[in-house]
């Protein structure tokens, strides 16, 4: 490969065919039009009528490729053409092309085995390959892409499983192309954080040995993990949360920006504290959030794990009662947001992303088509129990009223190893209302109470995960799983 010095001679890759020919290649991104290819026709000239001089390589005739992960308009391969011909009346190579739907069809024929070949699977997979990498990741489809591999297995013997969870995690690498990039950090930590829950869940189900599937969740993780520190270093470096390419509508996401970036933070490194790592203490990462902690925001349910992930690390961190102060402002919004009388129609459930909620608020989506969310919370159990763990009786007292007229709700799937699942057909809702008048001794006992039955193995096998899990994962933030992070703080 050339480090694209002053001696490249226009070729990217050298290599030998099967026949021992030399191969010159030299790669572009993009679309490649007139213009472009002008620019190119130096480049172009050398890649053919330099002769590849390198150890190992024989000094005869070679082929000449020019690879682009785009396609060439119509005008552009004329011109291909026109310098071919010229290049074959001097005894020189002509330039092959080989572009995006080439190079797709080439790797599909390479890795077939490991592809899915319905195609449905397909079709997403492509519609993923060329998805926005600067957006945010797709997480239904990403995680319908890894179902249908491994659902695809589950008819077929338990041993076949390990082999579909390899699949699964190359074609999540692939997926991620664009991702990695555009230098997404946080898509890319979501998608690895969706491999290796699937594969946590997919073993569950199967009860297959850890040894089985160690290998692609290490590998799940280390994705996970990089793609963390490298959101933390550039969040440090920069020290701000402005997009540039978005200036003329960044004010309208930079606060959710804020609280998602600086809650994966925040989960990361309480994470690490639950393994026992000593380098769960960031002084950098204390200054990051203190000076930007004003800036959170809830926009939905689903800002919920995020700020109880910032809560946690600044109690434990930064200043002792920040965590439950903060977390009282967080019940105090929802208190005022979904009140039955309250205007408007309350903030968004957990099953509404962070972008969907951001687009309502601003009147991107009809708010006549969706729901009413006025009387019911799905997280506020989890910061009530929190608070009175913490012996805010007077003012949960103060509160109580308010808080008995918001219906509880959560969704129990029929198996626990669902819970890594990102949608379910199948499950229960349990809704109900707090009691009128509340016994104080009872709402400090029952916090404690962590039934372990509808806890998945994975998250009791590797509970340092948990917390960004559920910032992944908002849906999950249920009762029975903030109580046994909690038990682990």
């Amino acid at each position: 490969m050339s480090s694209h010095g002053g001696t490249e001679q226009g070729k990217d890759i050298i290599t030998l065919n099967k026949s021992n020919r030399p191969c010159a290649f030299q790669l572009k991104t993009g679309r490649i039009d007139k213009e472009v290819l002008r620019t190119l026709h130096g480049e172009l000239t050398e890649l053919v009528t330099m002769p590849i001089r390198f150890p190992g390589i024989p000094q005869s005739k070679h082929y000449a490729y020019f690879v682009t992960n785009g396609e060439l308009n119509d005008i552009a391969m004329n011109d291909i053409d026109a310098l071919n011909e010229g290049f074959k009346k001097n005894g020189y190579p002509i330039v092959q092309v080989i572009t995006k739907g080439q190079l797709l069809q080439e790797f599909i024929e390479a890795q077939g085995k490991f592809l899915p070949t319905d195609i449905p699977d397909f079709h997403r997979f492509l519609e993923l390959l060329l998805h926005d990498g600067k957006d945010m990741l797709p997480k239904n489809q990403i995680a319908l892409l890894i179902e249908s591999i491994l659902m695809a297995e589950y008819k077929r013997p338990k041993t076949a499983l390990p082999r579909a969870i390899s699949s699964s995690l190359l074609l999540t690498g692939y997926a991620l192309g664009n991702q990695y990039t555009s230098n997404n950090h946080v898509a890319i930590m979501e998608a690895w954080v969706l491999m290796a829950s699937y594969i946590m869940g997919v073993s569950e189900k199967y009860q297959l040995p850890l040894k089985s599937y160690q290998e692609p969740l290490n590998l799940s993780m280390l994705g996970m993990k990089s793609a963390l520190e490298m959101l933390r270093k550039e969040s440090i470096d920069q020290n701000s949360f402005v997009e540039e390419y978005q200036l003329l509508y960044d004010g309208i996401v930079y606060r959710t920006r804020i609280t998602m970036v600086l809650g994966f933070l925040s989960a990361a490194a309480i994470g690490r504290k639950i393994a026992g790592e000593s380098n769960w203490v960031d002084k950098e990462l204390d200054d990051l959030i203190e000076g930007y902690l004003p800036y959170i925001q809830i926009c939905g349910e689903s800002a919920l794990p995020f700020v109880y992930m910032i809560a946690r690390y600044c109690g434990s961190r930064i200043r002792p009662l920040l965590d439950e102060s903060l977390v009282l402002s967080a019940l105090d919004g929802i208190l005022s947001a979904n009140a039955p009388h309250a205007k408007g129609k309350g903030i968004p459930d957990p099953y509404h992303s962070m972008e969907e909620c951001l687009r309502l608020s601003v009147g991107l989506v009809d708010e006549e088509r969706t729901e009413n969310h006025n009387c019911m919370s799905y997280t506020l159990p989890s910061l009530v129990e929190f608070l009175a763990s913490r012996i805010w009786r007077q003012a949960l007292r103060m509160r109580w009223k308010s808080i008995s007229k918001i219906q509880f709700e959560e969704f129990i799937p029929d198996q626990p190893w669902e819970l890594f699942r990102w949608h379910n057909n199948t499950g229960s809702v349990t809704v109900r209302f707090p009691q009128k008048k509340q016994s104080w001794s009872e709402l400090r006992q029952v916090y404690k109470e962590i039934d372990d039955t509808k806890l998945p193995l994975g998250v009791k096998t590797f509970p340092e995960l948990l917390p960004v899990f559920l910032c992944v994962y908002p849906h999950r933030f249920t009762l029975n799983m903030s109580r046994y992070l909690n038990s682990l703080l």
